[in-house]
């Protein structure tokens, strides 16, 4: 099984780059993918199954049809669970082999002050501060839905905390907290990265190997905003 998180920075419908971005969402054959700062006309499988965020409001960096988050998977979804703000985040139980598996798709906001989706206003970072405690509570709360459990997205700010390059040291803290307390794994601590695949013990007992998507932004060197990627793939093993 491999599972993919990357943040491609809403390409729109006639974006020259597309295609290749397309290229390699194909090239890396992911079972189920956290795509981040996405769009509609991005599908990764043809016949799968996606759970979307709320679409943006239209702005001059925003192109029709865009989110914060999607979740595609190929396999068919059990349940989709609501989440603390469904701008931000989507997250289902999918039927996949060997287990139910459940799937969380975020975005953890930057340093901005602007909640641009509802409005308000919050201190440097607060939005950020906010949401890492507002999801981790939700975390815990969904972690005995399943137990095989993806959490992955953008959480603009690295994990390791001896890596300062974006982010809060209080935020960090928090984050690396709750995976403890859940004894979920983060597998993606490499220095600089901010788009991070987290799992639950039965995954992490079955993790092979770790790859990367536009490794230095070697891929799209003109596309500045889009991220990183990963993707990591699992031997089989049963649950539990």
């Amino acid at each position: 099984m491999r599972i993919g998180t990357w943040n491609i920075d809403k390409p729109p419908a006639g974006a020259r780059h597309l295609p290749q971005v397309r290229q390699v969402t194909e090239e890396a054959d992911c079972d189920a993918w956290i795509l981040t700062e996405t769009v509609d006309h991005l599908t990764p499988f043809e016949n799968g199954t996606v759970l979307h965020s709320l679409e943006l409001p239209l702005n001059s960096n925003t192109p029709p049809h865009s989110r914060q988050v999607s979740v595609h998977c190929r396999y068919p979804l059990l349940r989709r669970f609501e989440v603390p703000d469904p701008f931000y985040a989507a997250a289902g139980l999918f039927d996949a082999p060997g287990g139910p598996l459940l799937l969380y798709g975020l975005i953890l906001s930057y340093h901005g002050r602007r909640n641009h989706f509802d409005g308000s206003e919050w201190p440097v970072w607060g939005l950020h501060r906010h949401q890492v405690q507002l999801f981790s509570r939700h975390w815990r709360e969904l972690a005995g839905e399943a137990e095989r459990m993806v959490v992955a997205g953008d959480f603009n700010t690295t994990l390791d905390p001896d890596d300062r390059f974006y982010g809060l040291k209080d935020t960090r803290k928090q984050l690396n907290e709750t995976l403890n307390e859940l004894d979920w794994t983060a597998l993606t601590t490499s220095p600089r990265m901010i788009d991070h695949l987290c799992v639950s013990r039965p995954l992490a007992a079955s993790f092979d190997r770790l790859e990367w998507l536009n490794p230095n932004n070697e891929a799209f060197p003109k596309q500045r905003g889009i991220h990183v990627g990963a993707v990591a793939q699992f031997r089989e093993a049963p649950v539990g």
